[in-house]
């Protein structure tokens, strides 16, 4: 049967209304917010989106130590605090502290006038540790001038080993085009505390993807760590020193080896309404480039006849495989992966596509259903900034 294709509207519904899947905590008991045992008091109260807390940038930024500026040309807040730094723009799924940049759970968004921002990120990006009393309706901040400075590292350093930055920058470094971190180690940590400063050496292990070949490498770090006056930790990347430790090639097994295939697999010269969910993967793969740009993808895409929705910042795609309606491309900043549609089968399969700040292509996600039972769980693959297959 011929496919055809959809216009979605729901990117164009969340232009219009940005909050609209947010819940004030008013609506329920609401949140208290607590810093060293005493309790913020907002003007506006606290938002619940998709699980994460999210509450007014000012009072949460000023009550940590930071001077605050909005920039409104820009849309992006602004802390700085001593020698540390957080940049967050509005809409936008990445947040940088001192220079590091981390996917965010949720992105800072605009309601009733305020921009609210996630408040775990802020606050352990300040050094922080954080708790949520599910009872108590309750998030409970404490600063880390309890802890130890080793302790304090060992935290910042585990924060750290899941950034943004420090994929890039494996990436670059080995050199390869896709790198899943796989193991981490904290080998040692000196402490300089005259300098404010410290020395940590630890392992990262990796399966990196260099063309079609995977490798398992593992790299030693010798990093400089500088710390403010607030305990915020930073590294020092000009003083970095790394090394090779063990190389070596990875078989390919399972999933891992259906990826295989789909990489390996001859490719129609275009796609078509007709194409299948991993055609369309395999074309894609097959022309892959780190640093493709996101018009360069929908030139690939466009021959699937699905109607394409632009969103203000959007950092994330989606293309969506209906078994009846074809194919629809949807570029809703803030969407997620609709596992529910998948599960129940009002889906086949989806293209999940993420770009960077810069709208570079980083990382392409498949979801679908391979034996076609709906039943059964949901297959992920995964290409790009991480890599691998596993069951949903």
């Amino acid at each position: 049967m011929k496919r055809r294709s959809e216009l979605v509207f729901i990117a164009c519904l969340v232009c219009m209304f940005p909050f609209g899947g947010l819940v004030h905590a008013q609506e329920q008991d609401p949140i208290r917010v607590y810093i060293d045992g005493v309790e913020l008091a907002f003007a506006q109260q606290p938002l619940v989106h998709e699980g994460t807390t999210m509450v007014p940038f000012r009072p949460i930024f000023e009550n940590l130590g930071y001077n605050v500026h909005w920039n409104a040309a820009e849309r992006v807040v602004l802390a700085e605090r001593s020698a540390a730094d957080v940049a967050l723009r509005l809409n936008i799924s990445i947040g940088t502290v001192n220079q590091v940049k981390y996917w965010l759970t949720e992105p800072p968004q605009l309601s009733n006038g305020t921009t609210y921002i996630p408040l775990r990120f802020v606050a352990e990006a300040s050094g922080a540790t954080v708790r949520w009393d599910n009872e108590q309706r309750s998030v409970y901040i404490e600063r880390p001038d309890k802890l130890t400075e080793e302790e304090q590292i060992r935290i910042f350093l585990e924060k750290y080993f899941s950034s943004l930055s420090l994929n890039e920058y494996l990436r670059v470094a080995l050199p390869a085009n896709g790198v899943k971190v796989n193991r981490t180690e904290i080998v040692d940590i000196r402490n300089f505390p005259e300098d404010n400063a410290a020395e940590a050496t630890y392992q990262i292990e990796v399966t990196a993807m260099n063309g079609q070949q995977l490798s398992t490498v593992v790299l030693e770090f010798k990093d400089r760590l500088t710390v403010d006056e607030g305990r915020s930790w930073s590294v020092d990347h000009s003083a970095r020193v790394f090394k090779v430790i063990h190389e070596a090639e990875v078989p390919v097994t399972g999933d891992d080896l259906y990826m295989e295939q789909l990489m390996k697999q001859e490719t129609p010269a275009s796609l078509s309404e007709q194409s299948s969910i991993e055609e369309v993967v395999a074309f894609i793969i097959h022309r892959w480039e780190y640093g493709m740009d996101r018009t360069d993808v929908e030139e690939i895409l466009k021959d699937l006849g699905a109607s394409v929705i632009h969103a203000p910042d959007g950092l994330n795609s989606r293309v969506d495989f209906h078994a009846q309606d074809g194919y629809t491309y949807n570029s809703e900043n803030g969407s997620r992966a609709d596992i529910t549609g998948l599960r129940e089968g009002a889906l086949q399969g989806q293209i999940w596509l993420e770009w960077n700040s810069n709208r570079k292509i980083e990382r392409l996600d498949m979801y679908w259903t391979r034996t076609g039972d709906h039943k059964q769980p949901k297959t992920i693959f995964t290409y790009g900034f991480t890599l691998g297959g596993k069951w949903y």
